[in-house]
């Protein structure tokens, strides 16, 4: 079967089974015959080349950061729980002292991100774009 129809089904049934709901819990058997008439225009875009982002994970920032205090792991534990309740009640308003650290943090975020800027650009496919309609023709039931 054709590339483009296969996707242009595929839009297709994903809406239809959107819009009918979900089936109950159950082994359904099926044996049916349909004749189905797509019409429309499936529309690919061209790949697009974009350098790499630089989402930091922070929960995984912040255990790789626990995972390397050593013995000192605990006390950071408990630290990090301290600062998250503090960062909460505190809002938007910080002292100095805070602003100190927050501008190193800007500054290592800054890092990574011209470390990211210097790594190879990333293709991501091109969007697919389908504006269709699909006829599902009467099939006779055939009596033997």
């Amino acid at each position: 079967m054709n590339p483009v129809v296969v996707t242009a089904l595929n839009s297709t049934f994903g809406k239809l089974a959107k819009s009918n709901g979900p089936i109950a819990p159950g082994t359904y058997q099926v044996d049916e015959t349909v004749t189905i008439r797509v019409s429309g225009i499936v529309e690919k875009m061209n790949d697009e080349v974009y350098p790499p982002t630089t989402h930091m994970p922070i929960k995984r920032v912040m255990a790789l950061l626990i995972s390397r205090m050593g013995i000192q792991r605990e006390a950071a534990k408990a630290a990090l729980i301290v600062a998250m309740s503090d960062a909460l009640t505190m809002g938007k308003d910080s002292n100095d002292a805070i602003d100190e650290y927050i501008a190193d943090i800007d500054a290592a975020m800054a890092h990574v991100v011209a470390t990211t800027n210097a790594l190879p650009p990333v293709t991501r496919t091109g969007k697919t774009m389908v504006d269709v309609t699909m006829v599902v023709a009467p099939t006779a039931v055939m009596v033997p």
